[in-house]
């Protein structure tokens, strides 16, 4: 979908909408960065939307994010 034209066609057909409108998610909202399994960003941005949205009654506690997300070393990286 990043970098195949053909893949991005693949996915706006899969997911109902325009290739326009799924080239505007890619770019916007589910960019490259934002993919990786072991990786978190916007942590903050996503609990504060929680909030606001009713998913949580409030923000959580840093011990609470921590509990929340532990991601383990790859097993590749251990040998």
């Amino acid at each position: 979908m990043y970098s195949d034209s053909a893949a991005l066609q693949r996915s706006a057909e899969f997911a109902g909408v325009s290739e326009g409108v799924a080239r505007q998610m890619r770019d916007e909202f589910f960019t490259k960065d934002m993919l990786w399994p072991d990786k978190i960003v916007r942590a903050g941005t996503i609990i504060k939307d929680a909030v606001k949205l009713d998913y949580l009654r409030k923000a959580l506690s840093r011990r609470q994010v921590r509990e929340l997300i532990q991601i383990a070393t790859p097993a590749w990286k251990s040998f």
